[in-house]
């Protein structure tokens, strides 16, 4: 699976890097690299933390996927996030 950031320039293999997030920000850091990228940066952390909880929803689908290379998630944009 891969994961593309919310501004769609940034593609990261989600097996190779690991994702975080910090308050209202999510980083995503490649293995063996001391950088940390921003994926995605929301108005609230409860906006944030919805994202999280699509990243993992999307990952367990993912595990049943055949076609892995072809199966990504993009982190969608403030405005289409709805906190419940």
């Amino acid at each position: 699976m891969r994961i593309i950031s919310q501004n769609g320039t940034i593609d990261m293999p989600y097996d190779m890097c690991c994702v975080w997030r910090q308050e209202e920000i999510i980083y995503c850091r490649a293995i063996g690299s001391d950088d940390n990228v921003t994926m995605a940066t929301y108005s609230s952390i409860e906006k944030a933390e919805t994202v999280e909880i699509l990243l993992r929803r999307n990952t367990v689908r993912f595990l049943g996927f055949q076609d892995a290379e072809n199966f990504y998630y993009q982190f969608p944009q403030d405005d289409e996030i709805e906190v419940v």
